[in-house]
């Protein structure tokens, strides 16, 4: 080992060799002074680290969602039974969700009950419900039953797309009757008005509306014919024989008219009218004949006009029947048979009693 002398080193005493150890020490434990140039890397790394720092999760895209939204565009570019070729099919679906934007988040989702599918793969193919829960193709029914599952009426093993009431145009110009309950996709692609979940009995797209009516006005016409017969000398002798008939008629969409008719139609063509809708329903018992209140088996009078009577369920000594009470008209009565307020002229309802027997009533307001 070589020896290394303080003299070596430029140290010539002992007392020499300590002060030059506390000089060194205390210059090592000194801190670095801050100076500008320090400024600039040092934010630069403070930016680099904030950057860098992980994100939050962004929400989760619904891919059965994107689906359901997608079907209508599904079933118009990719119609299942165009395709002879399963691989051309499972083509087109991936074009579609492509075109849609949503392939990165959900093109695998999507294929994977899309294509496990019976386009494209022949006529007897079916989807088959598995006994162990899973859902396949089977090349046939026979095949599907023979694994001790049964056949799905289905295309494909996608969930099924909630559904809702979609009100369609019954006529290329006509209004929105017809009621289809459908994805809300195909009601948007077929330019329909969407009800919300449900069947379509009754039909959500009609509705019963009140529109006004003018008074019912009877007119008499009387005609007579006249026939003389002269015999010789004799006195002349003369016949007259007179016919009378009787006109009843009910004016619809009067102005001033009480809104006691009820018409099924759709919402807009109520608006229209200036009607008030009642919701749905046949117009039988009509909605919009003025309800009356009968406390007891007393007949009282209800509206403005005179003779008025409550007609309701419920036996009293008026001895009028109508379900819903209503107030009617018993002097005005209709002498027409009906089963129902639909049997009667418009505005009017079908009572039954002692002294109208089965009549149609005009209402009292």
């Amino acid at each position: 080992m070589r020896r290394i002398t303080l003299g070596a080193l430029g140290v010539t005493s002992a007392t020499d060799a300590y002060e030059a150890r506390a000089v060194n020490q205390s210059t090592a434990a000194r801190p670095r002074p801050f100076t500008p140039k320090l400024a600039f890397p040092l934010f630069v790394a403070f930016l680099t680290a904030f950057v860098l720092l992980p994100s939050p999760p962004a929400d989760a895209v619904d891919c059965d969602a994107v689906r359901c939204s997608l079907q209508s565009q599904f079933d118009s570019q990719c119609p299942c039974n165009s395709f002879t070729s399963h691989s051309a099919y499972v083509n087109c679906i991936h074009n579609v969700i492509v075109a849609s934007g949503f392939a990165k988040d959900c093109n695998s989702a999507i294929l994977n009950c899309m294509a496990n599918s019976t386009c494209g793969q022949g006529a007897s193919a079916v989807i088959c419900a598995e006994k162990n829960g899973k859902c396949d193709v089977r090349q046939s029914a026979d095949a599907c039953f023979g694994a001790g599952g049964g056949v799905v009426s289905s295309t494909n093993c996608c969930p099924s797309c909630p559904t809702i009431q979609c009100c369609v145009q019954s006529t290329p110009m006509g209004p929105f009757d017809t009621c289809i309950v459908e994805t809300s996709a195909q009601c948007a692609a077929q330019g329909g008005i969407g009800q919300g979940s449900g069947t379509c009995s009754p039909n959500p797209c009609l509705i019963q509306c009140c529109v006004q009516t003018a008074s019912t006005t009877t007119s008499t016409t009387t005609s007579t014919t006249s026939t003389s017969t002269t015999t010789g000398t004799a006195p002349t002798t003369t016949s007259a024989s007179t016919t009378t008939s009787t006109t009843t008629t009910t004016t619809a969409s009067s102005p001033m008219g009480a809104f006691n008719f009820c018409v099924v139609e759709t919402p807009q063509q109520c608006a229209a009218q200036g009607g008030i809708s009642q919701g749905s329903g046949t117009c039988s018992p009509n909605p919009c004949l003025p309800p009356c209140f009968q406390p007891g088996d007393t007949c009282a009078a209800c509206g403005t006009s005179g003779g008025c009577l409550c007609a309701s369920a419920q036996s009293n000594t008026c001895s009028l029947h109508h379900l819903p009470s209503v107030c009617v008209a018993p002097f005005a009565c209709l002498q027409i048979f009906c089963s129902d307020d639909a049997g009667c002229p418009p505005g009017h309802a079908c009572v039954f009693g002692a002294f109208v027997g089965v009549a149609c009533c005009p209402p009292c307001f």
